[in-house]
């Protein structure tokens, strides 16, 4: 999770997650502080481009009481002005009623601290861009399923997903992501697939790598 202060924000993810804190620290504009924690999320990490992608249970699980909400608490003791939920796939298993319900169960954590969770805020976004047409990428160390999920909940949301697919081909681990290697995957697909439109990368672990 992370947080913000000054005009700040804090932000909680999973312990795995190499890219929130990465992420909040490059768009912060000057006089905003960020803080966060992370919470222990039981998955074993794909140790090969061949594996399956990580199970889908414990993703499932990383939502629910008491961790998630603990983490809350404890960051909504600083002087925030707002908490992040760093995981998007708890979004993509959800839905969006469900994120509305874990966005309402952790500020009663918060005295009154407003949460983002992810889905919520990328379909916001998405109208405020007036984007109806989507292509989405996600990290080779996914399931197919979740992928699947996650192009699910844009379409619930009368977003059309005109390509979803894992990054496949490349490396299985957060530490071996390189830019112009993930550049060069989407560059291609997009030759492949009439996609001329918006793409996103919706995983705070790619977003990171493609800045």
């Amino acid at each position: 999770m992370v947080g913000a202060r000054g005009r700040g924000s804090a932000s909680r993810c999973p312990i795995l997650d190499l890219g929130p804190e990465a992420e909040f620290g490059a768009m912060a504009p000057e006089g905003v502080t960020i803080h966060s924690t992370r919470v222990r999320l039981g998955v074993v990490m794909p140790g090969a481009a061949t594996d399956p992608g990580i199970a889908l249970a414990p993703v499932r699980a990383f939502a629910e009481p008491p961790a998630i909400d603990d983490a809350t608490e404890l960051l909504a003791a600083a002087p925030l002005h707002a908490i992040a939920y760093g995981f998007f796939s708890s979004s993509c298993m959800l839905g969006v009623e469900g994120d509305h319900a874990l966005q309402a169960r952790l500020e009663k954590r918060t005295r009154a601290i407003p949460v983002v969770i992810p889905g919520l805020a990328a379909v916001r976004a998405l109208r405020a861009l007036r984007v109806h047409r989507l292509a989405l990428v996600d990290p080779p160390w996914f399931s197919t399923e979740l992928n699947r999920m996650g192009a699910d909940y844009f379409r619930s949301q009368q977003i059309e997903i005109v390509y979803a697919a894992r990054a496949t081909g490349l490396q299985s681990s957060q530490h071996d992501q390189h830019p112009g290697r993930l550049h060069e995957w989407c560059a291609r697909k997009c030759r492949q697939t009439p996609m001329r439109h918006r793409c996103a990368a919706t995983r705070n672990a790619l977003r990171t790598y493609l800045r």
